[in-house]
């Protein structure tokens, strides 16, 4: 007789009374915070952490919730918690850039960045965070080469796209800008970013 495998999620139930628990709670947070109830979000994440206080992606989806927020500081402490926790997985955490920008500190958003790049070389995100970054640096010429990796490594992300049509535009490059534009909107019909960036450039 061929006896069952259990699958190695399943175990966790086994091994670990609270795992039902804890992982309820991570979901409910993400089902508030796709309705944009941030408070009710952070609640959530705070009790799957006190269960599972390893729990790197409820750090990560917490500190979402309050850069949404612009609450910068404990974004900071958390998504920085996240990625200790996992550090292999740093591409696929939230990323405290973003948040370091928000409070002046440039150079720790791109030194964060960085280190997301040299952990996970083959996610997008570092790159484009990075790149968008330089951007708002008006540091245009050193983020086109992070803007055009990101969207090598994600040719279906609009984001990535909209970022390297934001980065020619202040190059001067209008055609490749409208390019980027156009292809933004035929991944994301309506992506106000990317309208608003061929009202800039006049071609609406």
């Amino acid at each position: 007789m061929r006896i069952p495998v259990i699958a190695p999620a399943a175990l966790l139930w086994f091994a670990n009374p609270s795992f039902a628990d804890w992982r309820n709670e991570f979901d409910a947070g993400n089902a508030v915070y796709r309705n944009g109830e941030l408070d009710a979000a952070i609640a959530d994440f705070t009790k799957a952490i006190d269960l599972n206080p390893d729990y790197a992606e409820a750090y990560g989806d917490r500190g979402i919730s309050y850069k949404r927020k612009r609450d910068f500081g404990r974004a900071i402490v958390d998504m920085t918690k996240a990625i200790e926790l996992k550090p292999k997985n740093a591409g696929e955490l939230a990323s405290p850039g973003g948040a370091y920008y928000e409070t002046g500190i440039c150079d720790q958003a791109i030194a964060d960045c960085t280190k997301a790049i040299a952990l996970n070389p083959s996610e997008a995100a570092g790159y484009n965070n990075r790149a968008w970054t330089y951007h708002l640096q008006g540091k245009d010429s050193l983020g086109l080469p992070d803007a055009e990796r990101a969207v090598a490594l994600a040719p279906k992300i609009a984001g990535a796209f909209e970022t390297r049509a934001e980065i020619y535009e202040k190059l001067g490059q209008r055609a490749k800008a409208v390019t980027d534009y156009l292809q933004a909107l035929s991944l994301v019909p309506g992506m106000k970013s990317a309208l608003d960036g061929l009202r800039r450039i006049g071609a609406e």
